[in-house]
C-alpha cells in the first residue's frame, strides 16, 4: 500500500505545482493625478526596454501622491512578480487580502534593473531567479494576496511611469484545475496502482 500512497503524493505535488501560473487581474484603479488609463498596468503588454516613460503604453505621473491598486479577482498564493517601470525611480509594491490593509512586499531603487540613465526609459524586471531580468530586491517569500498596490517612493527624479505589472501564483481555496491536470493526476494514480498490484503479486 505504501507504493500507492507514494504515487498519490507525487500526483498531488504535480497537481499543486501545475496551478502556479500567470494571474489575470479583474481590474486596476488609480488615485491621484496620472496620464493614460490605469488598465494599462494589466493589459498584457510590456513596453520594450528603453521605451519613453510618457509613451502611450505607460501610465505616468509626477511626485509621490499617486498610487494604483490591482484587484487579482480572487485570493492567491502570490509567488512572483514581473513589471515594467521607469528606470531611474524607486517603487514600492504592497499586497493585501482585503484591499484596505496593505503590507510591503518589496521596494526597488533607482539602481535596480538594466536600463542605464542614457538613453533611459522603461525597464523590465522580475523576481524569477536566473532570468536575465531578475532583480534581487524584488525576490520575496510567497504570500496570500488578492490586491496589489504600486506607488513611487522618494529616491528617483519623481518623473514616474509603469508599463505593466504581472503577478504569478495559484488560487487559494476551491481552485478548479484544468482538465489536462486532472488527466495527469489520474494517469499517475493509475500507474501507482498498477505498480502496487505487481508488487503484491511478487
Amino acid at each position: 500500500m505504501k507504493y500507492l500512497n507514494a504515487a498519490s503524493l507525487l500526483a498531488s505535488a504535480v497537481l499543486a505545482t501545475s496551478l502556479v501560473a500567470q494571474i489575470t487581474p479583474a481590474g486596476s484603479t488609480g488615485t491621484g493625478s496620472y496620464a493614460n488609463s490605469a488598465n494599462l498596468l494589466i493589459d498584457g503588454f510590456t513596453p520594450p526596454q528603453n521605451t519613453w516613460w510618457q509613451d502611450g503604453t505607460t501610465v505616468s505621473w509626477t511626485g509621490f501622491t499617486t498610487s494604483f491598486k490591482i484587484d487579482l479577482g480572487a485570493k492567491y498564493l502570490l509567488t512572483d512578480i514581473a513589471w515594467s517601470v521607469d528606470n531611474n525611480d524607486a517603487y514600492a509594491l504592497d499586497y493585501s487580502l482585503d484591499g484596505v490593509l496593505f503590507t510591503n512586499l518589496f521596494t526597488i531603487g533607482v539602481n535596480d534593473g538594466d536600463v542605464q540613465p542614457s538613453p533611459g526609459g522603461m525597464d523590465t524586471m522580475n523576481s524569477f531567479l536566473g532570468d536575465p531580468n531578475y532583480v534581487a530586491s524584488m525576490d520575496f517569500a510567497a504570500v496570500n494576496a488578492r490586491y496589489l498596490r504600486v506607488e513611487a517612493v522618494p529616491g528617483g527624479d519623481s518623473l514616474n511611469a509603469i508599463g505593466e505589472v504581472t503577478a504569478y501564483g495559484r488560487p487559494l481555496g476551491g481552485a478548479v484545475p484544468e482538465p489536462s491536470t486532472y488527466g495527469l493526476f489520474g494517469a499517475l494514480a493509475l500507474a501507482g496502482l498498477a505498480f502496487w498490484r505487481r508488487t503484491r503479486r511478487a
